[in-house]
């Protein structure tokens, strides 16, 4: 809009960029504590979620008294009336999860923060981790990730899930299953720097690059069994604040559940 006259909206524009890159990040807690609680209350849906699809993709050991409709059922799968392909299996392998950035940022600082949090629901910020648990990140990953100013257009964080052919069957399949989590902060480039060469050129609007993803594992993959672990953790912890928070307010859940229901049921006799 240049017949506005706003000459000074390029300074005005990287000022709000700089002032933004510290206060959006902070909103989600400026503790490792406060990190973990915002996030883990933000997404626990979230990654309860994508823990089951991972589970979803882990075929179950057979045993002698497993049936053939019980091994069918494993995982979810696809409709037949819509394949065209019947040599494909029909087993869904891939998850697509589209969110905001701040589903994003809570679930990156999440999985960063979850070793804090130990099998009781308790999270102790002042130690490296919790006894017991590892770190998803490595300390390399965690340099990178406090690189990533913003999370802008076409974020991406990716889970793959590898199964390793050359370990024998045992009792607990999940030992043959690991895990490698990478993560994208989108476009890349500064957007007013573009426009500006976009329109001295004037040859049309350019596409802006992606950043590559950031592998975030270190250098050994990780074991799936110790994803689940912390994700339990974080349920646990989630549930944990959540009780005490009700506590604080002279009721359980039970009440609340109960208080919510007549609260559904007086609100239907109003509308009668």
């Amino acid at each position: 809009q240049s017949s506005l006259g706003l000459k000074e909206l390029d300074e005005l524009y990287q000022t709000s960029w700089i002032i933004s890159t510290f206060v959006g990040p902070s909103e989600y807690g400026m503790t490792r504590r406060q990190r973990i609680h915002i996030a883990s209350t933000i997404c626990r849906n979230l990654i309860e979620k994508i823990q089951r699809d991972v589970e979803g993709v882990i075929p179950k050991k057979k045993t002698d008294h497993s049936t053939d409709s019980e091994d069918e059922q494993d995982g979810l799968r696809l409709n037949p009336d819509f394949m065209e392909d019947d040599t494909v299996a029909d087993v869904i392998k891939t998850r697509l999860y589209f969110s905001s950035e701040s589903h994003i940022l809570s679930v990156l600082n999440t999985l960063r923060y979850c070793h804090l949090i130990n099998e009781g629901g308790t999270c102790d910020s002042d130690v490296a981790s919790s006894p017991g648990n590892e770190q998803l990140f490595s300390n390399e990953a965690q340099k990178i990730m406090n690189e990533f100013a913003e999370y802008d257009y076409l974020s991406q964080i990716v889970i793959k899930v590898y199964e390793d052919l050359t370990m024998i069957e045992c009792d607990d399949n999940m030992d043959r299953f690991s895990m490698e989590i990478g993560v994208s902060p989108g476009v890349a480039g500064d957007a007013m720097a573009d426009y500006k060469n976009e329109a001295a050129e004037d040859d049309g609007r350019k596409a802006r690059d992606i950043v590559p993803i950031k592998w975030l594992h270190g250098d050994h993959r990780i074991p799936v069994k110790t994803f689940f672990k912390l994700m339990r953790n974080v349920s646990a912890f989630v549930e944990k604040q959540r009780s005490e928070m009700l506590a604080g307010r002279g009721m359980d859940f039970s009440t609340k559940v109960e208080a919510q229901k007549m609260q559904s049921f007086v609100s239907t006799e109003d509308s009668d």
